[in-house]
């Protein structure tokens, strides 16, 4: 059962990279539209 925990670990670090990702463009478009708005 180790190799299901590697997984599930790997996994949980794609996971989180490409959710900080997308929260950090999210944020960068977001502020880069932020001036039209206001």
């Amino acid at each position: 059962m180790r190799v299901l925990e590697v997984a599930i670990a790997g996994f949980g670090g794609v996971w989180r990279a490409t959710t900080d990702l997308l929260l950090a463009r999210r944020i960068a478009i977001g502020a880069s539209m932020a001036p039209t708005f206001a």
